[in-house]
C-alpha cells in the first residue's frame, strides 16, 4: 500500500509545476487567432507538443504516471491523479487544483494526510 502524503509536502511540486506551465506558456506563445491564422495555427500546436512531450519526459523521470493521446491526458502523482480532454495542459492544471483542493481541505479539518 502507498503512504498518505501530508496534503502540503505537495505544495510545492505543485506550485513549481505551474511555474512550470507558464514558462512553457511563454516560450511557445499565444494560441493564434484559429480563422486568421492558417497554417500558424499548426505550428503553434506543433511547438506546443514538443514542450509537453518534454515535460512529460521529465515528470516521469520524478515518478509521474502520465498517459496522454488524441482523446485527452491523464497523470498521478503523489497519490492524486487528473485528467482532461483538452490534453496535457489540462490535466497538469487539473492536478495542481486537486492538490490545492486537498491543501484547503487539510487546513479545515486539521487532517494533514491524503
Amino acid at each position: 500500500m502507498t503512504a498518505r502524503i501530508d496534503a502540503a509536502a505537495l505544495q510545492p511540486i505543485a506550485d513549481a509545476l505551474e511555474a512550470c506551465l507558464a514558462a512553457a506558456d511563454a516560450h511557445v506563445g499565444a494560441m493564434p487567432d484559429v480563422i486568421d491564422a492558417g497554417v500558424g495555427c499548426t505550428e503553434w500546436f506543433a511547438r506546443r507538443r514538443v514542450a509537453m512531450d518534454a515535460l512529460a519526459d521529465q515528470l516521469r523521470a520524478k515518478g509521474w504516471a502520465i498517459h496522454y493521446d488524441w482523446s485527452g491526458a491523464r497523470v498521478r502523482f503523489g497519490r492524486v491523479a487528473a485528467s482532461s480532454t483538452s490534453g496535457l495542459h489540462g490535466a497538469l492544471y487539473n492536478w495542481i487544483a486537486a492538490v490545492r483542493r486537498r491543501q484547503q481541505r487539510a487546513d479545515l479539518t486539521g487532517d494533514r494526510g491524503q
